[in-house]
């Protein structure tokens, strides 16, 4: 049989698990990066058409039993015909992560002070977070997303260079070590 409605389906499927900004994310992806994704397999379609089929049969079961035809009314009348049409369309949140974290992986980095952290609004913090892939599941005060960015953005202090060529420019050129103190030139020290 041939399975390339299911395969469209199944992809509408994933695309709808993503947040808005999960789709801006996906629609900036390159190539290379859109084909590192969890894409359905033959056999993932095969089981999801399966799944499908079982949830229909439910459905019309349901429909007939009740002597009702409204879907909307037969899932809320019905937790368990409403959790196995759920699980016929949903495995889980794993494309929305893999999108997540191939976007994080592949974003721009910016450093940023600790001041700079300090005055972000909670909202920010949160994006951020996300962007970095470090955002904690549940509900998150704004101290929680201060410890856990902090280690990934908040930008390194630049190290002395000790050769007297600071502000000059020449520290390259006179091939300077990090840390390394060097005798002046011409002051007899």
């Amino acid at each position: 049989a041939n399975d390339c409605g299911f395969f469209i389906l199944v992809q509408i499927l994933l695309l709808l698990q993503l947040s808005p900004e999960g789709l801006r994310s996906l629609a900036s992806m390159t190539s290379e990066m859109l084909s590192q994704l969890p894409w359905p397999a033959q056999q993932d379609v095969s089981r999801r058409k399966a799944k499908l089929r079982d949830a229909l049969e439910a459905l019309f079961e349901a429909a007939d039993d009740a002597a009702e035809h409204d879907v909307d009314v037969l899932l809320k009348n019905d937790p368990e015909l409403r959790r196995k049409v759920q699980a016929a369309m949903w495995d889980g949140p794993s494309f929305a992560d893999a999108v997540r974290r191939l976007a994080a992986s592949s974003a721009p980095r910016r450093d940023y002070s600790l001041s700079e952290l300090g005055q972000m609004s909670t909202k920010s913090l949160r994006s951020l977070c996300a962007q970095r892939g470090v955002l904690p599941a549940g509900p998150v005060e704004r101290a929680d997303l201060l410890k856990v960015l902090v280690p990934t953005v908040v930008q390194r202090q630049a190290p002395m260079i000790t050769d007297g060529a600071q502000g000059s420019g020449q520290a390259g050129q006179q091939g300077a070590v990090v840390g390394e103190k060097r005798p002046q030139q011409g002051g007899g020290e």
